[in-house]
């Protein structure tokens, strides 16, 4: 191996150093650069804010999350048919003075300033700096914040989503002995998915048939075909590089340009690439860090743009309330097609759903807004990908736990070259489409009503098994930095087995116009899947199981897909179906022997 110094460290095998590839393929080994920081403009902060010293995980798995194999986030989604299961969490703090810590759980986020009152539905003792764990199980906490004398009395009874807050916020509040001292640590945020509302208008009959459903598709998983980080380049400016050196390195990134060829990381000799499922699962758990707070950054850029392109048009104002309603349109659109921003073809699942985004986005601006308007934000959006694209490349390099727990080691590109992740570095969720159809002769119904219709998609499988069951790890061992499954037991089945698949799909159908029609497509999430018998083996052992079955019953499944339309027959009524509604069989691949 040969080394040039200079600004900048650069290793790179002799053979490319003299030019001798003609492409840039995955196999080459990864160009380790450090990016220099070239603003020059000052950053102004008026009043800076407080710093915390405790940084807070949840768990993302139900079963918990075994040493040294990551699934630690800051923000992840429960499904309230398995909440049965206490969540786990972590803390980690900077400060010498921190003997323990109290923590504390709202339904509303954690105000800023640390000395603000906050309602709490529930707080306890969140253990040392040394230990660092706590649980919290979410099934016996009260979904609002405890009564005062001579309020009325929460009703209880069997735990139902009726009573659970769209998301419940978590932190740590560092203690010196039995006195808070310093700033609490960030926000945990869980989410509760949700189902069918219940409106509470007046009784209003409802009308029926108002939609239709058709061409009905689905498409099962793509397990990735490259390693984790690889990218395309997508640009290269030759004055960034300088030398002798800088000549060799832009022509090898100038040749990757014009091949296409993907340029992957170095393996990580501590650990293997993961199975695909075990990828598939960590992905569609929540695993991407920089989620919360830099991709809602991203959509705050992107609904700029958008509210400042339509204020450049004749007789459009789009305020802070137009704003606002353009922000929770675009993240209503994005939850429900179950778009996540780090996929490698982010740019390729929003365009799939652009339409809906467009019109979900539209719909909560509060203002008139015409074609050149959804122009305006068709273009927000695409603006927006690109920048979520950005931010997957940077994080690729900055993000050594992450590289390492994929198998790689973290990928960094030099100044002057731009890329995009590639396809095929992650699994693709299966997905699911269909076009729904607002009937032409509907056009006297109250708009007004329109907002209660919800698309509801449902997703069944069955499986034959071999010998009437299957084999599944009660508990986990480790070696070597590395994870296996261990004390494997044969659980029975009466007949297939059974289950839910996918989470169920429950959004809001865009006002759609008379006439119009509108192709739907949704990115599923795996829903938990157990073995009968099997998480309760794993209980009574006490092990860890970082993964549920949830991949056995998906291998070689049959799989039931439903798609309905939910309305109340009449307003104050609960949901239920308002059409006849459509259905797909489809035989998922078995595993390759």
């Amino acid at each position: 191996m040969m080394y040039f110094r200079s600004a900048v460290h650069l290793c790179l095998p002799v053979l490319m150093l003299l030019g001798v590839p003609a492409l840039v393929h995955a196999d080459l080994p990864q160009v380790h650069l450090k990016r220099a920081n070239l603003s020059t403009k000052p950053i102004r902060q008026a009043t800076p804010l407080p710093i915390s010293l405790i940084d807070l995980r949840v768990c993302a798995h139900g079963a918990g999350c075994p040493p040294s194999m990551g699934g630690w986030v800051e923000d992840t989604t429960m499904d309230p048919d398995n909440i049965d299961l206490p969540r786990e969490f972590l803390w980690k703090s900077k400060s010498t003075t921190i003997t323990g810590g109290r923590w504390e759980l709202s339904s509303q986020p954690f105000p800023s300033d640390p000395a603000s009152k906050v309602t709490l539905l529930a707080s306890g003792n969140a253990g040392s700096p040394q230990s660092g764990r706590f649980s919290i199980n979410f099934k016996t906490l009260p979904a609002k914040p405890p009564q005062q004398p001579g309020s009325q009395p929460v009703l209880k009874g069997k735990f139902s989503q009726v009573h659970l807050p769209p998301s419940y916020y978590v932190r740590v509040v560092p203690l010196a002995g039995n006195q808070s001292t310093g700033v609490p640590s960030n926000d945990v945020k869980i989410r509760i998915r949700q189902t069918d509302p219940t409106p509470t208008n007046p009784i209003v009959s409802m009308p029926q048939n108002v939609y239709r459903l058709d061409n009905l598709y689905f498409e099962p998983i793509h397990p990735q075909s490259l390693p984790w980080g690889c990218v395309i380049i997508t640009g290269v400016d030759k004055s960034a590089f300088t030398g002798l050196a800088g000549d060799t390195f832009y022509t090898i990134y100038y040749n990757a340009l014009q091949s296409g060829q993907p340029i992957c990381p170095d393996s990580y000799k501590g650990i293997g690439e993961k199975p695909w499922y075990e990828s598939l699962a960590d992905f569609a758990s929540g695993g991407v860090t920089w989620a919360s707070s830099l991709y809602a950054d991203i959509k705050k850029i992107a609904v700029k743009a958008v509210a400042g392109a339509i204020n450049a048009m004749p007789g459009n104002l789009c305020n802070s309330d137009c704003e606002t309603g353009l922000m929770q349109g675009l993240n209503a659109g994005l939850i429900a097609l179950g778009v996540p921003p780090n996929l490698p073809n982010l740019d390729e699942l929003t365009g799939q759903g652009m339409n809906y985004l467009v019109e979900m986005a539209a719909s909560q601006a509060g203002i008139d807004c015409d074609q050149t308007c959804q122009d305006a934000i068709r273009s927000g959006i695409k603006e927006m990908t690109k920048e979520a694209e950005k931010k997957t490349v940077s994080n690729y390099c900055g993000d050594v736990e992450t590289a390492h727990s994929n198998g790689r080691e973290p990928l960094c590109l030099p100044s002057g070259v731009t890329a995009k992740p590639a396809p095929g570095s992650a699994s693709t969720p299966a997905m699911a489409r269909v076009r729904i159809t607002r009937n032409p002769d509907t056009g006297n119904i109250n708009q007004d009503f329109l907002v209660s219709y919800r698309l509801v998609l449902d997703f069944t499988a069955s499986k034959e098994t071999r010998s009437g069951g299957a084999w599944a790890p009660t508990n986990t061992c480790y070696s070597d930095n590395s994870v296996f499954p261990c004390d494997e037991e044969f659980f029975k089945s009466d007949g297939p087995l059974r289950g839910k698949l996918f989470a169920t799909v429950n959004v809001p159908i865009p006002p759609l116009r008379p006439g119009q029609s509108m192709d739907m497509p949704f990115f599923l999430e795996p829903s938990d899947y157990w073995l009968p018998g099997h998480k309760e083996r794993i209980k009574k052992k006490g092990g860890y199981v970082k993964y549920n079955d949830w991949w056995k019953l998906y291998q070689g499944a049959q799989l039931t897909v439903k798609v309905d339309v939910h309305c109340p027959h009449t307003i104050g009524n609960p949901m239920s179906s308002c059409i006849t509604p459509v259905s797909g069989n489809y035989i998922i691949p078995g595993p390759k022997n």
